[in-house]
């Protein structure tokens, strides 16, 4: 699914992507598949949640959050875990500025200090189960998707997972 691009999905400062996301198959070896997507004309990542298979991440299937600079550095915040078909998670990435935080179901599972910052232009729609220019879609249903243009505070996530999860 695709929502038009929009300046007010355009973040240039901290921002919080959220999606309730249920699988019916991991992603492929090498590949990644994005539950949300925003990137600028160039394919680079404003933001992006994703369920990574030894992509950008490695050990095996992991979930990730991550951001593009325009030049196209590549950053994440990776948790590699036992993800279940046909098992609900919620799965939430912030970046407040200097960090990148990954939660799983409320609880942060992962952090990083990229030491850079997204890129911010705009240019690709909102996309939710793939990127532009992508063909690996996520195999599963995607819910409750959502996307904040501030850093959600990790109260505010247990509070969004446990407001969510009935």
């Amino acid at each position: 699914m695709n929502v038009p691009d929009a300046a007010s999905l355009d973040l240039s400062g901290s921002w919080t992507a959220s999606a309730w996301v249920n699988v019916t198959t991991l992603p492929a070896n090498g590949t990644v598949v994005k539950t949300i997507a925003k990137d600028d004309g160039s394919a680079n990542s404003n933001y992006a949640l994703s369920l990574d298979n030894n992509d950008h991440c490695s050990g095996g299937v992991s979930w990730e959050v991550g951001f593009d600079t325009a030049g196209g550095s590549s950053y994440q915040s990776c948790y590699l875990t036992t993800i279940n078909t046909g098992t609900w998670y919620l799965v939430t990435g912030t970046w407040n500025g200097t960090m990148l935080t990954l939660y799983v179901n409320g609880v942060s599972v992962a952090t990083s200090t990229p030491g850079a910052v997204p890129t911010s232009s705009s240019g690709n729609p909102l996309e939710l189960g793939n990127e532009a220019g992508n063909s690996f879609y996520v195999n599963g249903v995607i819910d409750d998707a959502r996307v904040y243009n501030r850093a959600l505070s990790a109260i505010e996530i247990r509070d969004l997972y446990d407001a969510t999860s009935n």
